[in-house]
Formats: structure tokens, sequence, C-alpha cells
């Protein structure tokens, strides 16, 4: 595969906020239980307009990845899938796994996002086994905030 510029969004500036995360918003958040946040494979669409820039054109998430593996003998699998809305072919994946039953996971985890001209962005949580109730199965989370734009002039 050879690189094409036209696959790449183009930033004038990295702004990075002086102290700390530019909001308490979290952009990405789940919970398993008591099941906060989207449903399970459900693509999300998520609006920032109102914390970025109007000139914006991509956002860096940060934050965690989390599993407590239940009782129930599994490979706990927790996968976040990023794009910039439903005309993008392909995605930004990032999982954790956990198989002990005695165990957890907390994984950091890090990427960039392009935005759409609303300054929206989609995103989805999967696991390869169903979703139920803790301690029998596993619990899934993550939380996720902004902590760098990028804006084009």
């Amino acid at each position: 595969m050879t690189f094409n510029l036209a696959n790449w969004i183009e930033v004038d500036k990295i702004l990075v906020p002086k102290f700390g995360p530019a909001s308490q918003l979290l952009p990405v958040f789940f919970n398993t239980p008591p099941n906060l946040g989207p449903l399970v494979n459900t693509w999300t669409t998520v609006d920032v307009s109102s914390y970025v820039a109007e000139n914006t054109v991509a956002i860096h998430l940060t934050g965690l990845l989390l599993i407590t593996h239940g009782i129930t003998p599994e490979t706990a699998d927790l996968r976040l899938h990023f794009r910039r809305d439903s005309s993008q072919s392909g995605n930004y994946i990032h999982q954790v796994v956990e198989t002990s039953t005695t165990g957890g996971q907390r994984c950091t985890m890090a990427c960039w996002v392009p935005l759409t001209e609303n300054k929206t962005f989609d995103w989805k949580w999967e696991t390869q086994f169903p979703v139920g109730a803790y301690p029998a199965f596993s619990a899934y989370g993550a939380n996720l905030q902004i902590d760098a734009i990028g804006t084009k002039d």
C-alpha cells in the first residue's frame, strides 16, 4: 500500500489544555453492570461541538479500558472502535483481554479521532461473550476524555 495524502486529515495546530483536560466531558463512557452508556455492539454518535474550537478537525482521546473478570470461565475481551462517521469504511480498534477468573485489567489507551464538519464522531464497544450480571459474568467499562484537539485554519 502506498501513502495517499487524501486519506489523512491535516491540522495546523495541536492544542493541549494548560490545566489538565479541557472539560469534565467523557465523550466515551460505559460501565457494565449497571449498563451505563451505549449497548454492546451499537454505533453511537457523540457531539463534541460544545467542547472544542470551531475549527477543530480531530480530537485526541485518552483514558482507561476496564475488565473485571467474573467467575464464569471465558476470555473477557473488550474492543473499542472509532470512526469519523458511517461513511468511513475503516475504524480504529483498541483492545484489552483478561483470561483469569480472579483477574482484571486496567489498560490505558489513546487515539486521534477525526471529526465531521458538525464536530461529531462514532464509537462502539464489543465483546465476544454475552454480557451478563457481575460476578457471574465479566464486567466491562471505558472512560475516555479529550486531552488535545487538532485545528485547521
